[in-house]
C-alpha cells in the first residue's frame, strides 16, 4: 500500500542513464541479497524446530533384561550409546587368530548386512516420521547382542511414536557400531596378508584381475586403499554416518571430500558445488542436496564412480562459509581433520 512516505519510482529501462545491464545487475544483486537473507531465516527457523522438538522429548524407560534404565532426553541417551558404538575388546583378541579367508567371508556379511542399514538411515534422514515403521522392518536378528543392541532396539519397537526421536538415534549409532567393526576386520585382514594402506599391491592385484579387487572393494576390506598416492599424506576423519557435522572454510574456499575411495573437492561461496576428478562441476542448490548415483538424487554423480552409493552425502549449505553434511552412505565419506 502507498502512503504519503512511499516514495513513487519510475523506471524506464529503456532510456536509463545507467543503462539497462547496469540496472539488471542491480537488481540481481538485490534479489540475490534477499534470497540469502531468506534462506538465513529458513535456517534459523529449521533450528529453532528443531530445539523446539527436543525441549518436548519425553523421557525414555527402556525395560531390559538387567531392569528399567532411564534417560530424561535424546541427547542423555545419545550420550550414553556413544561407548557402544565399539566394538568390543574382548570380541578382537578373538578374531587374532581367524585365518584371513574366515575374516574376508564374514566381512562379506557384515558388507550386506551394513548396506541394510545404511539404507534405512538415508530414508530415516528424508523421512523423518517413518523411523518407527523402519525399525520394526529391520529383523531383530540383524542387531549384534553386543553391548546389548538387540535387547535395545526390541524395547524400542514397542515405544509409541513419541519416541522416535531415542529410534533414530539408536539406528544412527548401531551403524557407527557396524562400521566399527568393519574396521576392525579390515585391519586383522591386512596384517594377515601382509598389505598396508599406502601398499602398492591393491595396484598390482587391480592390474591382474579386476573382478577379483570390485569383489574384494565390495567387502570394505580395501576401502582405504585405493587413495590416489597425492592424497595418502593427508588426514582424514570420517563422517559419523547419519550425524549431521558443519564443515568450515575459513581457511580455503575449497576442502577434498572422499566419497568412499574417489577424490571431490566441495567449493564455497555464494554458489557451492561439487568437482570430481575428472573436473566435472556438480552445483549445490540452496537447501538441502542428496548427492549418489541414484537418478532420483539432487545431485547425481557419473555412474562410473561405483564407489558412490546411490544416496551417499547431503549437503545443505548455510552461509559462504560453512555447509552441513550428513554421510547417509554404505560406503562412508571422509573429509580432512580440520574442517569440523
Amino acid at each position: 500500500m502507498r502512503t504519503k512516505l512511499s516514495p513513487s519510482v519510475a523506471l524506464d529501462m529503456g532510456q536509463s542513464p545507467m543503462g539497462g545491464a547496469a540496472v539488471d545487475t542491480g537488481f540481481r544483486e538485490i534479489r540475490s541479497a534477499y534470497q540469502r537473507f531468506a534462506d538465513g531465516l529458513n535456517d534459523l527457523a529449521r533450528t529453532v524446530r528443531r530445539g523446539l522438538r527436543r525441549h518436548h522429548q519425553p523421557p525414555l524407560v527402556l525395560e531390559l533384561d538387567r531392569g528399567a534404565v532411564h534417560f530424561d532426553d535424546p541427547e542423555t541417551f545419545r550420550f550414553s550409546l556413544i561407548p557402544r558404538t565399539e566394538f568390543p575388546a574382548i570380541r578382537v583378541a578373538r578374531l587374532v587368530d581367524w585365518p584371513a579367508e574366515e575374516l574376508e567371508r564374514v566381512a562379506t556379511n557384515i558388507r550386506q548386512v551394513e548396506k541394510r542399514f545404511a539404507e534405512a538411515v538415508a530414508e530415516s534422514v528424508e523421512r523423518p516420521r517413518i523411523i518407527g515403521a523402519l525399525l520394526k522392518r529391520l529383523d531383530p536378528k540383524l542387531f549384534s547382542k553386543d553391548h546389548g543392541w538387540r535387547d535395545i532396539i526390541t524395547a524400542l519397537n514397542h515405544c509409541g511414536p513419541q519416541y522416535d526421536e531415542y529410534k533414530r538415534i539408536a539406528l544412527v549409532k548401531y551403524t557407527q557400531y557396524l562400521r566399527a567393526r568393519q574396521q576392525v576386520f579390515r585391519s586383522l585382514y591386512l596384517e594377515k596378508r601382509g598389505v598396508t594402506f599406502d601398499s602398492p599391491i591393491v595396484q598390482r592385484k587391480a592390474d591382474k584381475d579386476d573382478t577379483r579387487l570390485a569383489a574384494m572393494r565390495e567387502t570394505g576390506l580395501f576401502e582405504s586403499t585405493l587413495l590416489p598416492t597425492d592424497h595418502l599424506e593427508q588426514t582424514f576423519d570420517a563422517l559419523p554416518r547419519g550425524e549431521t557435522i558443519c564443515l568450515r572454510f575459513t581457511d580455503s574456499a575449497e576442502t577434498t571430500v572422499r566419497l568412499s575411495s574417489h577424490i571431490f573437492k566441495l567449493v564455497s561461496g555464494k554458489h557451492f558445488y561439487l568437482t570430481d576428478e575428472q573436473g566435472g562441476n556438480y552445483l549445490i542448490r540452496p537447501g538441502k542436496n542428496i548427492i549418489g548415483r541414484q537418478a532420483g538424487c539432487d545431485v547425481v554423480v557419473d555412474s562410473m564412480y561405483r564407489g558412490v552409493s546411490r544416496k551417499h552425502l547431503i549437503i545443505e549449505p548455510v552461509s559462504e562459509s560453512f555447509a552441513l553434511v550428513t554421510d547417509i552412505s554404505s560406503h562412508g565419506t571422509y573429509v580432512p581433520r580440520q574442517v569440523f
